[in-house]
């Protein structure tokens, strides 16, 4: 299931997580960038050239269920 398609300028970030499995994948412009198995709280890390092509961009994804039973997901580019 897609949780959340966030464009950032040109790109497109995407977050899945399937239920059953507890399996989540991260992907950045259609390319898996991440995948890990949680059940109640993952982090996923990676790097990215920047939009200008002469630096990176270091993300994190945290996905978190909450004790209510939804979804959170925060998304953080250079600790911003």
């Amino acid at each position: 299931m897609k949780l959340l398609s966030f464009p950032i300028g040109e790109d497109l970030l995407e977050v899945y997580n399937n239920m059953w499995t507890g399996v989540e994948t991260v992907t950045y412009n259609g390319h898996e960038v991440s995948r890990a198995f949680n059940w109640f709280k993952g982090v996923h890390e990676f790097a990215v050239a920047s939009e200008d092509g002469e630096a990176t961009d270091f993300f994190k994804v945290i996905i978190q269920m909450t004790y209510m039973g939804t979804i959170t997901v925060d998304v953080f580019r250079n600790d911003e």
